[in-house]
């Protein structure tokens, strides 16, 4: 089998020194995941931190929590086009999803419709869950101010923004309670995994009376995980595992069945040095978000940075469509695979299969526009110089 270099759509490669750290981990236990938590509560400036087997795991944990202190409220507004996770955590926590539609220009929510809801349910809606989806921030402003005089919590969804800013700030400690994803991908990874930061003693009590009683991520399948993903993820490799179906690599699924552990100490410890990793992948991403800017200026493109000066830290680089982008054939298809050039969620969160009942006559015109026109470029350090004007190139000719 020849294998052509495919690049995948994002990555923070682990390295062999990563998994030697892990496993120097699991011989320090509980310690390791006490460094690392106590890292955490330093970087963020906060006095709280729990790690979890998943981002998904520290919402659903999260939001338990906060019904916990509202036991009467029981709506949590998210935005019509997000990870299917954030819907799935919110169901698993035994809560109601309310969507709110989004702005297609800013990714962020249409806070007009975000106003008239929390305006018209203030005395249901437990909490408004913001993405910074791709890295790029939420107003964190406008929602305290919608959330703060409603008695609304506000839960911060920075699962794909660990190390960004926003207006001075770190991403993830504008909220009440803020929620970082490790899984393969995302700025850092711990293979899996989840944190949770907040400075707010009473939403730590409620959360450490159900983290205590999670028993810890079971260690052997992650080693493997860890070995295969740092030898896999390079663009040489990449394509085999991206070839078995079985895999559903980069395939968005919607499921309530996952599991709520806490983070191992293998994990902790693959952590090692994160910060400093954190701030390299940043630099290699922001050079390479630089390559791209141009494409917003073509006039196929709607570009959600303007320009060098205002380029927040992304995880890729997201583009929407002006117009509706023609059927691609098979063959571009595949092309614009192997350049790692993917959509992204393929639905609003109205349309997945397992909850269209829940939201019939609703209209999204955001998310689903979203949905049909945009498409995410690869910018993490596998991309090379030639990668990079591979994807230029190819973007600036368009199909018949």
């Amino acid at each position: 089998m020849i294998l052509r270099r495919t690049l995948p759509p994002t990555a923070a490669p682990i390295y062999c020194r990563d998994i030697a750290n892990g496993l120097i981990g699991i011989l320090r236990g509980n310690w390791e995941i006490d460094r690392f938590e106590g890292e955490i509560r330093e970087y963020f400036g906060v006095r709280h931190c729990f790690t979890l087997s998943s981002g998904r795991a520290a919402l659903t944990v999260i939001l338990r929590a906060l019904s916990a202190l509202r036991p009467e409220r029981s709506i949590v507004v998210i935005p019509a086009y997000t990870c299917y996770s954030v819907a799935a955590s919110v169901a698993r926590a035994g809560l109601s999803v309310k969507l709110c539609d989004i702005d297609p220009q800013t990714l962020d929510f249409d806070y007009a419709q975000l106003e008239d809801i929390a305006t018209r349910d203030s005395h249901k809606i437990l909490a408004v869950i913001p993405a910074h989806l791709f890295g790029l921030p939420a107003d964190m402003d406008r929602l305290k101010e919608i959330t703060a005089g409603r008695d609304i919590f506000l839960v911060e969804d920075a699962a794909q923004a660990l190390g960004g800013e926003y207006r001075g700030s770190k991403l993830g400690t504008r909220g009440d309670v803020g929620f970082f994803s490790l899984g393969r991908g995302k700025p850092l990874t711990t293979v899996e995994g989840g944190i949770i930061i907040t400075g707010r003693d009473n939403i730590a009590r409620e959360i450490e009376k159900q983290v205590r009683r999670m028993e810890r991520r079971s260690t052997v399948p992650l080693i493997v995980k860890a070995l295969l993903l740092a030898l896999f993820i390079h663009p040489r490799l990449y394509g085999f595992p991206k070839s078995l179906p079985f895999l559903k690599i980069g395939e968005t699924i919607y499921d309530e069945a996952f599991e709520l552990r806490r983070l191992s100490p293998f994990q902790a410890g693959l952590a090692r040095g994160w910060q400093g990793n954190i701030q390299r992948l940043k630099l290699a991403r922001k050079e390479r978000a630089l390559k791209f800017l141009p494409l917003g200026r073509s006039g196929s493109f709607h570009s959600y940075v303007s320009d060098k000066n205002t380029l927040p830290d992304l995880l890729r680089f997201p583009l929407l469509y002006r117009e509706a982008p023609s059927k691609e054939d098979q063959r571009r298809r595949s092309a614009m695979d192997r350049l790692g050039i993917v959509p992204y969620y393929p639905t609003s969160i109205h349309d997945i299969g397992d909850l269209k009942g829940r939201f019939t006559g609703e209209q999204y015109p955001g998310a689903d526009e979203v949905a049909a026109h945009l498409i995410t470029l690869p910018i993490h350090p596998l991309v090379s110089e030639t990668d990079a004007e591979r994807i230029i190139s190819f973007l600036r000719i368009r199909p018949d």
